[in-house]
């Protein structure tokens, strides 16, 4: 939406101070919580989001060759360790955070050679790494710092990237088709593309349109191998795989964003299945609409105050504004923000159909690793979202009703 008004940053600028209501309680609740925070969020002091790659990768679920498998055999060559061990000089971090996940990285060729550059994202990795077939630790690092150079999301990104690369090989399209040619394996061909996409200068004026519209423009069979919902491209935890996903993606208001419904980590060794999922996700929603509302960094506020809604964290809200609420009031909150969020999305023309997931998710299931055999069938997608909807409240067709909108003071 930015980007098609040509606008690149919304600057606000106060000359106030925020007032807090209770400081010194707030103070006494900092410290209570200190301990942990900084035990729950060691690990991304120290080396950052990068532990997730080997971690996910030995649950089978890293998406790798545009998802269709989710094992990526040098998943060791992008992870912490290779970082931690070559690459990383610094930690860096938000204004007065005290976890500092941020890294900056040494880059020993490339156009960000002898430059502090910030590390990569796990969600970075994942999509311009395993999902391309790409091992090349340098050639992820240089794609993330030309992609922040330019205001590109990664994940959009390496994921069109990856849906091109298999429309070309399973032969949707030729190379001809597209002015010029995206390859799996091919950490050479990266920047150059990334560039391309930023000026829509040859394939980039394909690859600037994102894979949900190239997949309509390709015609065929290019909706197999399309990893999107609502048009937007999925992140970095797997649809198939991390079941509280499955539901998730396909109700998330952003579409393919982790962001609404969080992965639930670590994923245990058997398979979950669906069970409960509708109710997961109603809380797991909730639970974010309420955190972005408060402008809470995710890693803090699950780690620092649980995974859900908790009276710690409403007794944080209440020092801060001098309310009153508690845990359940809070979660009405989330509901009404989620709600309202349904609401702008029905305006602009959504529907049940387009609660849906990626053909792959619903058609073909992990074909081996730890993850073997998981998929979320269509049939079993429509039984959640029949729960769902109910638990929201809202109409067999996703449309909140009446009396859950006046429940919710939406009017």
């Amino acid at each position: 939406m930015m980007g098609s008004k040509n606008l690149k940053a919304i600057v606000a600028k106060g000359s106030q101070k925020t007032q807090i209501a209770h400081p010194e309680e707030l103070t006494k609740l900092r410290k209570q919580q200190s301990g942990v925070l900084k035990e729950g969020t060691a690990v991304l002091t120290d080396v950052g989001t990068p532990f997730l790659v080997d971690m996910i990768n030995n649950r089978g679920t890293l998406c790798s060759h545009n998802g269709a498998i989710e094992t990526f055999e040098f998943a060791n060559s992008l992870g912490a360790d290779k970082f931690k061990q070559n690459y990383i000089k610094k930690n860096i971090a938000c204004y007065r955070c005290p976890v500092a996940c941020g890294k900056n990285v040494d880059v020993p060729i490339g156009p960000f050679v002898g430059k502090d550059i910030k590390m990569p994202e796990y969600e970075t990795i994942y999509a311009l790494g395993p999902m391309l077939d790409n091992s090349d630790i340098v050639s992820v690092i240089n794609a993330n710092g030309l992609c922040d150079s330019y205001g590109m999301d990664t994940i959009s990104m390496g994921v069109t990237l990856s849906f091109v690369a298999e429309c070309l090989e399973k032969g949707v399209v030729s190379e001809s088709d597209i002015g010029g040619r995206v390859d799996f394996a091919a950490p050479e061909q990266i920047i150059k593309l990334i560039k391309a996409t930023a000026f829509r200068q040859g394939i980039g004026k394909l690859l600037a349109q994102g894979s949900a519209k190239l997949a309509q423009k390709f015609g065929g069979d290019a909706y197999k191998y399309l990893y999107c919902a609502k048009g937007l491209e999925i992140s970095g935890h797997s649809a198939r795989g991390v079941r509280a996903l499955s539901l998730g993606y396909a109700t998330a208001t952003r579409g393919g964003s982790h962001h609404d419904t969080r992965p639930k980590y670590p994923v245990p060794d058997e398979d979950p299945g669906f069970d409960g999922q509708a109710e997961y996700n109603v809380r797991s929603q909730n639970y974010t609409a309420v955190g972005d509302s408060l402008i809470m960094c995710r890693f803090i506020q699950e780690r620092g105050f649980g995974t859900q809604l908790n009276e710690t964290m409403a007794q944080a809200v209440n020092y801060v504004t001098g309310w009153d609420t508690d845990a359940a009031e809070l979660d009405m909150i989330g509901e009404r923000i989620y709600n309202l969020e349904r609401l702008i999305s029905l305006r602009r023309g959504l529907s049940r159909k387009d609660d849906s997931l990626p053909w792959r998710t619903m058609n073909e299931p992990i074909p081996d690793g730890p993850a073997k055999g998981r998929f979320c069938p269509k049939p079993d997608l429509d039984l959640m979202l029949d729960e769902y909807y109910k638990l929201r409240g809202w109409s067999n067709n996703g449309i909140p009703t009446k009396e859950k909108l006046l429940q919710l003071g939406l009017k």
